[in-house]
């Protein structure tokens, strides 16, 4: 999973600037334990996820984002690039 098919997305990313508020569209792990039939099965099978956060940076195949910030110090949340679908600026009025 190095590199390849997240090339446009880190290209995209490089135009973030630190601290920059983003609102990240991604998709999570689905699991369900229970028996199904194949209607079941075939339900829309997808969690999409939407997170807000402060862009820290981002690699090869993470984006980080932090929700609280004081001084140099912030808390860290890390979303695979391979999950998000898409990534929307957030600007204050």
């Amino acid at each position: 999973m190095e590199g390849g098919c997240f090339k446009p997305l880190q290209k995209r990313m490089r135009k973030y600037k630190l601290n920059q508020q983003l609102e990240v569209f991604w998709l999570d792990t689905v699991q369900d334990p229970k028996w199904q039939s194949e209607e079941q099965m075939n339900a829309d099978p997808h969690a999409l996820c939407a997170t807000i956060g402060y862009y820290y940076k981002h690699d090869k195949q993470y984006l980080y984002l932090s929700h609280t910030i004081s001084g140099k110090d912030r808390d860290k949340t890390t979303i695979p690039l391979g999950t998000i679908k898409k990534v929307v600026r957030l600007t204050h009025c």
